[in-house]
């Protein structure tokens, strides 16, 4: 008996190969399809994350201008307080600076030298009088740059005048006043330093 076979082999092995190459194409679609889904969800986890991640930077950002918030009021508060402060202690060298200053013109001033004008803007004064001679008033500018309340004692202008009989040199002097000094003498006093 003769046996036949109705089925090419060549077609019986390529209809074989055929079969496992869709077989392979079918696993390898669904191993991409299963890579796709599985890098989408954790790309959806990543971006929840990120997004949490966000909400609580945006919350703390808030927590933090808050407290900027506080601190620059703060900050303005503590500004003006210094500027309180400096207000009182100019009010305290004006209302005590005067007097020193005052005293200090009397006690510079020599025999024989009389003050006809004493003036004073934006702590700059000037002054005016009479002496004898020339060295009275050089003598009353070395008392006068001595003290601590007058600095940049400088003179002006020196003329004959004539009074009466008598011949004096009249004077003109300009100086830095500094009301400050007053602290200066009281801590001299007592031997310490200035209070700041």
């Amino acid at each position: 008996m003769i046996r036949i076979n109705l089925l090419p082999v060549k077609q019986a092995a390529q209809a074989e190969r055929q079969r496992q190459e869709l077989i392979r194409a079918g696993l390898l679609l669904v191993l991409l399809v299963a890579l796709f889904v599985f890098e989408r969800v954790k790309q959806g986890h990543d971006l929840a994350a990120a997004e949490a991640q966000i909400v609580r930077v945006q919350e703390r950002v808030k927590e933090l201008d808050v407290q900027v918030k506080d601190v620059r009021d703060l900050e303005a508060k503590q500004k003006a307080l210094d500027a309180k402060f400096k207000v009182i202690a100019d009010l305290g060298h004006k209302r005590v600076g005067p007097v020193g200053v005052m005293n200090d013109l009397a006690q510079a001033t020599p025999d024989r030298v009389w003050l006809t004008d004493v003036s004073e803007s934006a702590s700059a004064a000037t002054i005016t009088g009479q002496a004898i001679d020339n060295q009275i008033v050089a003598e009353f500018l070395r008392n006068l740059s001595a003290s601590p309340y007058f600095t940049n004692v400088d003179l002006v202008e020196t003329t004959q005048d004539q009074v009466g009989e008598n011949k004096l040199r009249k004077f003109i002097v300009k100086a830095q006043i500094n009301y400050g000094a007053a602290e200066v003498k009281q801590a001299d006093r007592a031997g310490g330093k200035p209070q700041a």
